[in-house]
């Protein structure tokens, strides 16, 4: 059985590792993942997370951005789309 690695992913390793401590005071919002993503996939779920984001709530967009990801055949799996959360989400 592979071992997973369930340490956030995403913006925290960006700024700082593991703990996040160099995450910017002044960033109100991010989506992090919680295992490492396929970039291709992580790609599509970005440009439609961002493209949705315009007129929708980030929660809103994010799960539409997911079930894009999802209904593409190679993508299916959820490896590829549950991965992603927003953190520090307040609108």
């Amino acid at each position: 059985m592979e071992r997973v690695n369930l340490r956030p992913q995403g913006f925290r390793w960006a700024w700082g590792g593991a703990g996040g401590e160099g995450i910017p005071a002044r960033m109100s919002r991010g989506i992090v993942s919680l295992w490492k993503v396929d970039d291709d996939a992580t790609k599509a779920l970005r440009v439609k997370f961002y493209e949705l984001r315009k007129s929708r709530l980030a929660a809103t967009a994010l799960l539409r951005a997911q079930r894009f990801v999802a209904s593409e055949e190679r993508w299916r799996d959820p490896r590829y789309w549950a991965a992603w959360q927003l953190w520090r989400l307040p609108e």
